[in-house]
């Protein structure tokens, strides 16, 4: 709600009870873990990355642009 970021990379399926803004506690199924992304057919190790972007839509007023 602060404006920050947050998203999961890799997942193998996601949840359909999962929608843009649904909020998740510690322990909610939110997907499978998968290897989506990777080049490499032989790659077996799936992964997770877990990314959180602070406020990524905030204006830099010394720029103009949206960073």
């Amino acid at each position: 709600m602060d404006g920050n970021v947050t998203f999961y990379s890799h997942l193998s399926r996601i949840s359909p009870d999962i929608t843009i803004g649904t909020q998740v506690d510690t322990g909610d199924y939110i997907g499978n873990i998968g290897i989506t992304g990777v080049p490499d057919k032989n790659y077996k190790d799936v992964h997770l990355h877990f990314e959180i972007q602070v406020n990524p839509f905030r204006e830099d007023p010394l720029r103009r642009v949206f960073l």
